[in-house]
């Protein structure tokens, strides 16, 4: 019987670590995202100084 409920504690948590893997997952996408529209942005900012038009990093 103890085996049983350490299976099933150990069974929950895998459950939870595997939701916080996915929020982690979730929060890098849209942080990828996020920056990806504000180097947009600062692109424009520096095109409408006549910057070039294909910036390399």
């Amino acid at each position: 019987m103890q085996f049983a409920a350490a299976g099933n504690k150990m069974k929950s948590y895998i459950e939870e670590m595997e939701f916080f893997v996915n929020k982690i997952k979730e929060t890098e996408e849209e942080v990828t995202r996020k920056c990806g529209e504000l180097f947009d942005h600062y692109i424009k900012i520096l095109q409408g100084f006549g910057a070039d038009k294909n910036p390399t990093l």
